[in-house]
């Protein structure tokens, strides 16, 4: 099983034991209505899809899903908790840069070049332009990712 901890944050395959919880945020999320009504969505794994869950020292935190389009190019969507107060906002925002950060490292290593992802969640699409880096591509919003070695 895949299991990666960076920074505090450990990364990991998403197995059926944490759909209750997926589930449960995705139907509280206006922003991922037709996901909600798929059960599994965002534990199943399958060929050329993986689905993650971030995790810190109080639990999940973020459950990304990657599916890959070519061996150079992934799109990723991201279910987390309702916002409800600064504490659970101040753990979302944490998990992505640093969720983010190991990911990318990550993806890079194994020679993906391009992160796309889509969203209708104007804070998540704000946080990933200009804390994450994202840029606007048409309809979507891509990352290119600079090699391992070109960052040493």
């Amino acid at each position: 099983m895949m299991k990666a901890t960076y920074k505090g944050m450990t990364m990991r395959l998403a197995l059926p034991n944490d759909n209750a919880v997926a589930q449960a945020w995705c139907e509280a999320d206006e922003w991922h209505e037709w996901e909600s009504k798929q059960p599994f969505y965002w534990v199943q794994q399958k060929c050329n899809v993986m689905s993650l869950v971030f995790e810190d020292d109080r639990g999940p935190v973020l459950f990304p899903k990657i599916f890959i389009l070519n061996p150079e190019e992934i799109e990723i969507t991201i279910q987390f908790a309702p916002q409800l107060d600064m504490e659970i906002r101040r753990r979302t925002m944490k998990a992505l840069k640093i969720g983010w950060d190991g990911l990318r490292k990550n993806l890079s290593a194994k020679g993906v070049k391009t992160v796309y992802f889509s969203s209708k969640n104007p804070q998540l699409i704000k946080f990933c332009r200009w804390v994450l880096g994202f840029r606007i591509d048409g309809e979507k919003f891509r990352y290119d990712i600079v090699p391992v070695e070109a960052m040493i």
